[in-house]
């Protein structure tokens, strides 16, 4: 028969074993979501590259519209006098015009 200092020797045995089974089966479990958490990382930083990068191009595009927004004021402010000066110059011929044809009388 066994005596208890048995049983608890072999208690013990059966539990380095089962710790050890334990220890080894979770390992095994956790090297494929290792691997893909690593290639979830590798994704990431691809898209943190990819944003930055469009970051930069969205500030270059911010300044060339400064720039467009600048030409387009300046060009409405262009044509804002060059309509002024030809509508003074159609109402001066009109009222030239006016004048002829009441002196020859049409």
């Amino acid at each position: 028969m066994l005596t208890k200092n048995d049983l608890n020797q072999i208690r013990s045995v059966v539990k380095e074993e089962v710790k050890n089974e334990v220890a080894d089966q979770v390992k095994m479990g956790l090297e494929p979501i290792a691997k893909d958490l690593s290639d979830v990382k590798k994704d990431l930083s691809d898209v943190k590259k990819d944003l930055s990068d469009v970051k930069k191009d969205l500030s270059n595009v911010k300044k060339d519209l400064k720039d467009v927004k600048k030409r387009v004021k300046k060009i409405e402010k262009t044509v804002d006098v060059v309509i002024d000066h030809f509508d003074r110059e159609i109402v001066g011929t009109q009222k030239r015009v006016g004048k002829i044809e009441d002196h020859l009388s049409l």
